[in-house]
């Protein structure tokens, strides 16, 4: 899902900053700088976001102590 709309938020971006040539609309410079502008801050969100989540830590494991009786 998250590519489908990133996707559709590029092709937003793209067909908005586009120009006329030769009959063609071609994106610009800018629109492609743009779509990865967007891309790069959304990474960057996604990388604070998966920060944010506490790490779950184990209980310290401690030995097994076997009774006297069986060690023989």
């Amino acid at each position: 899902m998250g590519t489908s709309v990133s996707a559709a938020v590029v092709g937003v971006v793209l067909s908005q900053m586009s120009v006329p040539v030769g009959g063609y609309s071609l994106p610009t410079e800018g629109g492609f700088r743009t779509g990865m502008l967007i891309g790069c801050g959304v990474a960057l969100v996604a990388a604070a976001v998966t920060l944010a989540i506490p790490v779950a830590r184990r209980p310290s494991l401690e030995p097994v102590r076997e009774p006297a009786a069986a060690r023989v």
